[in-house]
């Protein structure tokens, strides 16, 4: 039992350190104005078909909003980073980071099942 929670610990401590360490990146590289994540929501607006659900909502939602959305991305990370290290609320740092984690997932291989990117996170 002290061997499972041993390892459960250490797996924690990994994560929270990636996640700490990601957001902490992108905080100095100001990824907080926006304009990274609004290239990569053009391009993939580029490569989605016309008229679909996806296009509209990149369109209407996504790119008017990068800045704010890349304000959520920085403080989730941190954020989930920082709790997972501390111990404090791991059960919903852990939720946060997996919500986090499908979504960066689906944005860049386009589905859960779909791995075309070759892009893992965690």
């Amino acid at each position: 039992m002290k061997v499972e929670r041993f390892a459960l610990l250490l797996l924690r401590l990994y994560v929270g350190y990636l996640f700490l360490t990601v957001g902490w990146d992108k905080w100095m590289q100001n990824y907080t104005t926006g304009a990274e994540l609004e290239h990569f929501l053009k391009n993939k607006l580029a490569a989605c078909e016309p008229n679909t659900i996806s296009s509209a909502v990149i369109q209407r939602y996504y790119i008017p909003n990068a800045k704010i959305l890349a304000w959520f991305v920085v403080i989730g990370e941190i954020g989930v980073g920082a709790a997972l290290l501390a111990g404090i609320a791991t059960r919903l740092a852990c939720g946060a980071g997996i919500f986090m984690n499908a979504n960066f997932l689906i944005a860049t291989s386009g589905s859960f099942l779909t791995f075309d990117n070759n892009v893992f996170f965690i």
